[in-house]
């Protein structure tokens, strides 16, 4: 997933997960093979529900859903959806967030 320059990678070999700056005009396969195994890079999909037009704020609110996210599995680029979510908190009781250069 790239955000404003960042990519987030993970590991293959433990639960931890890196963030890493990607240079201009860099793809995120050449990302992945800059930062080099263990990581590979987590990508997203987002599926938008769709949303009737013409009705009024209070009723868009009511009928509105979050894009589900579904991410590619790092070991075979199959779908993997979203199960469960964690605070960072949560995640850092159990893996590490790494900030690469």
């Amino acid at each position: 997933m790239t955000t404003n320059g960042l990519v987030s990678l993970t590991r293959t070999d433990n639960k931890n997960i890196a963030i890493v700056m990607s240079l201009q005009g860099e793809s995120l396969q050449l990302v992945q093979n800059r930062v080099g195994l263990p990581y590979r890079v987590s990508e997203a999909t987002y599926t938008h529900h769709p949303v009737e037009s013409g009705v009024s704020f209070q009723e868009f609110r009511k009928s509105y859903q979050l894009p589900k996210a579904s991410y590619a599995c790092i070991f075979c680029s199959g779908v993997a959806d979203v199960t469960a979510t964690e605070s960072v908190p949560e995640f850092e009781a159990h893996g590490k967030i790494e900030v690469l250069a």
